[in-house]
């Protein structure tokens, strides 16, 4: 039982991952690539196109669009586990300076702690019209932070040393946050992404008659057919892929980066009660 549970959420998964590259463009272009090579074979117009245009006018852009979005993601995690690691280390620390209050709330500390991460989750699943109205939280969240340490420096008469080790943490939080923002901000060159668009809906109606020669060439012209739709679907699919990538925070994507606040301040939460985080 427990093993056909697991099948049964692997296909669907396989399904769910399947299914995102699926766009309503990708119908269109495939009965758009069909209908023009049933015009050419009713036209008698047949060619042989060099099918080397197709890699240098779009399969190459694509691929380069794709790799250079995946690194972009791969970077914005990399920032993103850099940002909950000094801000944990901030909190770590913190906890460890008597500041002289009996029965202090660790909730105050953890919010304080923990306030970057909601505020710059909102900065970037929002969209970017909005960062300027939005980047004033951050920053407030920032200067929040930058007060609670400066205070418990002072009530628990550490030396500036150590105080200066959670400045520095924080100085890397914000560091990594503007790194995390100018992925946001900026990404693949328009003109690029224009250029592969033109031709993705160009072409599977330019090589028309190409699919045209294919079909007369054999006899059962519903399979013929496939060639022209499946040509659509690949390369429509692939801008799709792209496109996911492009901005992996807007949460549509399977492949986006979830900002998990809430288990961020859970796994504080467990540490304060002496459980494994």
């Amino acid at each position: 039982m427990g093993l056909h549970m697991y099948n049964l959420k692997q296909v669907r998964q396989f399904m769910t991952h399947l299914l995102s590259i699926f766009s309503p463009r990708c119908l269109l272009l495939s009965a758009a690539a069909v209908l023009a090579t049933m015009v050419s074979m009713m036209m008698g117009w047949t060619a042989d196109y060099p099918m080397a245009l197709i890699g240098t006018a779009v399969i190459f852009p694509i691929v380069f669009s794709i790799n250079s979005a995946y690194q972009r993601r791969e970077e914005a995690l990399g920032h993103y586990a850099h940002m909950k690691a000094n801000l944990r280390s901030i909190y770590f620390i913190l906890r460890t300076w008597k500041v002289g209050k009996e029965n202090e709330a660790p909730e105050v500390l953890q919010k304080n702690i923990s306030a970057p991460l909601f505020a710059v989750r909102q900065v970037i699943t929002e969209p970017i019209d909005d960062l300027r109205k939005n980047e004033p939280e951050i920053y407030l969240s920032f200067a929040n932070l930058a007060a609670v340490i400066e205070e418990r420096a002072e009530l628990s008469k550490v030396t500036g040393a150590q105080e200066s080790v959670c400045r520095t943490y924080l100085n890397n939080v914000m560091e990594h946050f503007e790194e995390l923002k100018h992925i946001f901000q900026y990404r693949t060159p328009r003109a690029l992404q224009a250029f592969s668009d033109v031709f993705i809906t160009v072409l599977p109606i330019l090589y028309a008659p190409v699919f045209a020669a294919i079909a007369l060439s054999i006899d059962n012209y519903y399979l013929a057919f496939l060639v022209p739709a499946l040509f659509a679907f690949v390369l429509s699919s692939l801008d799709n892929i792209q496109a996911d990538l492009e901005d992996p925070f807007d949460g549509i994507g399977v492949d986006d980066i979830v900002i998990n606040a809430e288990v961020f301040v859970d796994s504080l939460t467990h540490h304060c009660e002496g459980k494994a985080a």
